[in-house]
């Protein structure tokens, strides 16, 4: 892990099994996420370029109040987040993550949710 935080890459696919990966670190880390998003069936990427996405965080137990929401940068069929020091400082515990995809009208795409733990820096 380098001085400014950690960097994690993840496959995910659009399918009907939306599952994303488990997530854990301590709080205030900076934490640089990489989500590549492509077909199951065919392993062709998607082009997200003309798209957006938002990367959102909630309290596991209660998940009414999103504790982070951040934009993500989208290239090709990469998503991408960076989450700040201040951002992941004042967290602990288990939180639900989610990646929300907008092509730009109404239509909305969820890939899924994860599992993120925070654990207490000490």
């Amino acid at each position: 892990m380098s001085a400014s935080g950690a960097t994690f890459v993840e496959h995910i696919t659009l399918d009907n099994s939306f599952k994303l990966p488990t997530i854990k670190f301590i709080a205030g880390e900076t934490m640089q996420l990489a989500f590549n998003v492509f077909d199951e069936e065919t392993l062709s990427g998607y082009d997200f370029s003309s798209y957006s996405a938002t990367f959102s965080v909630a309290n596991y137990a209660s998940r009414e109040e999103t504790v982070i929401s951040a934009g993500m940068a989208v290239s090709h069929n990469t998503l991408s987040v960076t989450l700040s020091h201040a951002q992941t400082l004042p967290l602990s515990g288990k939180y639900v993550y989610q990646i929300t995809i907008n092509n730009g009208s109404t239509s909305y795409e969820v890939p899924g949710q994860g599992i993120m733990y925070i654990s207490k820096s000490i």
